[in-house]
């Protein structure tokens, strides 16, 4: 995945290739702050990428285990009352 970061940023190097996890952290870490250069997905202006069909099992589970995403949960407040306090 480091190295793909050093392609997509356009510093492909081959003496990457033969770094040690440690040294190739560092190595991208200097190339992307040359380069003021950070990853798409930390974009605040871009909408994150969808794996449609990571996204389709993740609503297929949600279904079939009852979850409802888009109703909201009543609350008694009786019961929120007699609830004990989160832990801080």
């Amino acid at each position: 995945q480091l190295l793909a970061l050093l392609t997509e940023m356009g510093a492909e190097d081959d003496r990457a290739t033969s770094l040690k996890k440690g040294h190739l952290v560092e190595f991208v870490a200097e190339a992307a702050a040359e380069r003021s250069w950070a990853p798409a997905a930390l974009s605040w202006d871009r909408a994150p990428a969808v794996d449609e069909e990571e996204a389709d099992e993740a609503e297929a589970m949600a279904d079939a285990e009852g979850v409802v995403e888009d109703e909201p949960v009543a609350v008694d407040p009786a019961q929120e009352a007699e609830a004990p306090p989160l832990a801080a």
